[in-house]
């Protein structure tokens, strides 16, 4: 499952938190992260994201990231 939080702070600008949780049946790859993302529209065509995700060191699986993503529309 997974809990998501955001808000806009500005009508260009939205950051957001999100805690993901995921369970299987064997119990062998049970993994929980907190994600936290900045999403930007800078123009009418243009978004930029920043987010960054942070796995628990008691997690089986997974790793910490941070990713920056631009989309362009024509």
């Amino acid at each position: 499952f997974f809990a998501e939080a955001s808000y806009f702070l500005e009508s260009w600008i939205m950051p957001a938190i999100r805690y993901e949780q995921f369970n299987f049946d064997d119990n062998s790859n049970d993994q929980e992260r907190f994600v936290a993302s900045l999403n930007a529209l800078l123009s009418p065509n243009f978004r930029a994201t920043l987010e960054g995700a942070y796995t628990p060191s008691d997690s089986k699986e997974g790793r910490n990231s941070f990713i920056f993503e631009a989309r362009y529309a024509f």
